[in-house]
């Protein structure tokens, strides 16, 4: 999921970066704002759908440790949960 957000913010700043250029040459101007507005929003998408993430991860990361701290699991369960999860965002 990380790398998909990442690519699409690389995307996005392409784009804006071919706008620029587009806008400082000048010659058509049509397609300068047409690019514009479209990276503009594949940027605000990805930035939305990576604010969503974080927030989920958090929360899952929150459940988490509570249920460790209220006895449901133990610390074994804790290191293997959070083994797990290193290992997933290795990849």
């Amino acid at each position: 999921m990380a790398q998909a957000l990442l690519t699409t913010v690389g995307i996005g700043l392409a784009g804006l970066v071919t706008t620029a250029v587009f806008g400082l040459l000048g010659t058509n101007v049509g397609r300068h704002v047409s690019f514009g507005i479209f990276s503009t929003l594949v940027i605000l998408l990805a930035h939305s759908m990576m604010m969503f993430y974080l927030i989920g991860k958090g929360k899952a990361r929150k459940k988490v440790f509570d249920a460790f701290l209220r006895g449901f699991l133990g610390i074994d369960h804790l290191f293997e949960i959070t083994r797990f999860r290193s290992r997933n965002l290795k990849r």
